[in-house]
């Protein structure tokens, strides 16, 4: 099943790890935390969508991750 995206938002958001900070060598410090937010706008009907969800949900390991952010139809 292929859908079109017609806009594509990707936030990153992380959480320093000051402990991991080496002066001496003046390597970069590591993240605690990486959380990452994607708004997708597809090129779909809500029927096209929910028979994605539906493969969604029987196939993918994160399906409750993913299919939780599926608004629902108005």
């Amino acid at each position: 099943m292929e859908v079109s995206i017609e806009a594509l938002e990707v936030k990153a958001e992380r959480v320093f790890n000051p402990e991991k900070l080496n002066t001496v060598r003046r390597l970069l410090a590591s993240y605690k935390e990486v959380r990452i937010k994607a708004c997708v706008n597809p090129a779909a009907s809500r029927e096209v969508l929910d028979k994605m969800v539906k493969a969604v949900k029987k196939q993918c390991p994160i399906a409750d991750s993913v299919v939780n952010q599926i608004l629902p139809s108005s």
